[in-house]
């Protein structure tokens, strides 16, 4: 899978191909943008569909920009928070592993899954992870993600929250053009 307008095109959510789109123009000529040439205002309808996670070691992936849609249906503040402690145990190890091939490779990550919800009843979601270099050196790398919701549109009322965050079982690295990891 490579970042390329065929990818793009077939992913399922305006927010994740708005996302894609605005990376493609900051990083212009390089493989990653930089934090400093992120523009949010490029990225403002889509905005409370994305987060930005910093990471500073395999055992942290701190969210520094929680997605606004997202602290609605986890029903709690997710910024600061240590991503992998609201992951489901059984997640925690692959979403790290994940997590530090995009920002070590560096390349991107699309999946598809099944939320949990806390009714026990599961809706389908998709999401787009893409690394950016920090504005600083010695500060570490981040991910920026997008995560949609695609809830059953009969059901009626406030969207069920989410009771962990759950790892997507339909996986891909995605070729931002430093190859893939091994």
């Amino acid at each position: 899978m490579q970042l390329d307008q065929a990818f793009i095109g077939s992913l399922r959510s305006e927010v994740c191909r708005g996302l894609a789109w605005a990376w493609l123009e900051w990083r212009g000529s390089e493989i990653l943008p930089s934090r400093q040439d992120m523009r949010l205002g490029d990225i403002k309808t889509i905005l409370p569909f994305v987060s930005v996670y910093e990471v500073p070691s395999p055992d942290r992936i701190i969210m520094r920009l929680a997605a606004s849609e997202q602290e609605r249906v986890h029903t709690m503040p997710l910024r600061g928070m240590n991503v992998l402690d609201i992951t489901a145990p059984e997640d925690r190890e692959i979403r790290s592993y994940r997590v530090q091939q995009m920002v070590t490779t560096p390349c991107g990550g699309w999946g598809s899954l099944m939320h949990r919800l806390a009714s026990g009843r599961e809706e389908p979601a998709e999401l787009l992870a893409l690394p950016v270099r920090p504005a600083e050196p010695d500060q570490p790398m981040q991910v920026l993600t997008a995560m949609v919701r695609f809830p059953d549109r009969n059901r009626r009322g406030a969207p069920e929250p989410w009771s962990v965050m759950y790892t997507s079982h339909d996986f891909h690295f995605v070729d931002l053009g430093a190859g893939l990891p091994v």
